[in-house]
């Protein structure tokens, strides 16, 4: 299967790479270096920044979760930028498929575009679901078939690879052969330090069900979950060099990871989950109590896309939901999320639910410096 799904990919790629219309800059091209007016971001839930700041001027309604600490927002004044038009595209549960359908439509003379897409296309919502807070109790998703999913969905080459690939070759196709743009394909960060013990005995579940055995953050679990999520970027790096095999070179993969040692969840020295009313300036992603800019966690919401809702509703109609009712069985909410509940004050979903595993406004910072430390 594998090398069948790679034989695929070999020949999709190489039918879009020598057709007449794909556009790309001659290869001997003489790249001279000029200033960047016009920058556009575009992507998911990261590219838009969810929770991290304040809400977005231009989508006050948070529609698209766009905040502006999001790494675009401090790209566009960083010093190899500085950008005299900013177009802000990405959108929260946006698929690799959605970014081409719907944000590619910027200016042709664009200088420059980051996107971040294809971590809505492996299933990582049930993953994280099933595997760490288990939103709905015993209907969660079942951990070990969770992860065998995302793996299955990293490997197939029309859920992750040619999405992705589809969206690069519209973004070039958008701009035609100017030799002096610049697409930068931003990857994901791992979650965890996977060597620490700490958290080999705690449960990030978000209910207590009395009778049995929560799922433990050990070693062995981080570690796959981080494999998975280095297994994505290097499927999506893959795609950049398809491109750039092929004599195109505007397109760089920027893989931020590195930035993040010292700051991911289950450091050293640290509490897990993070207790409430903390603040960890140090952990560079989102839980379910670390506060949310300058908005409060409970306070504000989002409209119900991607995985957000998938969350939500669980906590709406899922068993983790107890009540009196349901007698010993009956479960409760783990004292560490105490005060958090499943309601929305707004009809929406709340930051506090859609925030979690999205960097924050220090963890935007470094992607931002490791996209600017690519731009020469």
């Amino acid at each position: 299967m594998a090398i069948k799904a790679g034989f695929s990919a070999f020949c999709f790629a190489a039918l879009l790479l020598v057709s007449p219309n794909f556009v790309r800059a001659t290869p001997t091209a003489k790249i001279v270096p000029r200033a960047i007016s016009k920058y556009y971001a575009l992507g998911d839930s990261y590219g838009s920044g969810l929770a991290a700041g304040k809400p977005w001027s231009g989508d006050p309604n948070v529609t698209c979760g766009r905040f502006d600490k999001a790494f675009g927002v401090q790209l566009k004044d960083n010093a190899k930028v500085k950008a005299t038009t900013f177009g802000f595209l990405a959108c929260s549960g946006s698929r690799a498929q959605d970014v081409q359908n719907n944000q590619t439509n910027f200016d042709t003379d664009a200088d420059m575009v980051t996107v971040s897409m294809g971590g809505n296309n492996v299933g990582w919502g049930d993953v994280v679901n099933g595997c760490v807070y288990r939103f709905n109790g015993p209907l969660a998703p079942d951990c070990d078939k969770a992860l065998q999913n995302t793996t299955n969905l990293i490997n197939d080459v029309n859920s992750l690879y040619n999405p992705v690939f589809n969206g690069i070759y519209k973004i070039l196709q958008r701009v035609g052969t100017r030799p002096n743009f610049r697409l930068y394909v931003v990857g994901y960060v791992k979650f965890w330090n996977a060597n620490t013990d700490q958290c080999d005995n705690v449960s990030w579940n978000y209910w207590q069900i009395p009778g049995t055995n929560p799922q433990k953050m050990t070693k062995a679990l981080r570690k796959q979950m981080n494999d998975l999520l280095e297994a994505a970027n290097s499927k999506i790096s893959s795609v950049v060099d398809a491109f750039n095999n092929n004599h195109e070179n505007r397109v760089i993969f920027v893989n931020p990871d590195s930035a993040y040692e010292g700051h991911r969840f289950c450091e050293n020295g640290v509490t897990e989950p993070m207790p409430p009313n903390t603040d960890r300036p140090d952990t560079w992603l989102f839980q379910v109590n670390t506060p949310v800019g300058s908005v409060g966690a409970d306070e504000g919401t989002l409209q119900p896309t991607g995985y957000a809702l998938q969350y939500y509703q669980a906590l709406l109609t899922g068993t983790g939901v107890g009540s009196p009712g349901q007698g010993m069985n009956a479960p409760t909410i783990n004292p560490v999320y105490a005060g958090k509940t499943s309601s929305s004050p707004s009809g929406g979903v709340p930051l506090w639910i859609s925030k979690i595993f999205h960097p924050t406004t220090p963890g935007h910072a470094a992607i931002a410096n490791a996209i600017a430390s690519r731009i020469s």
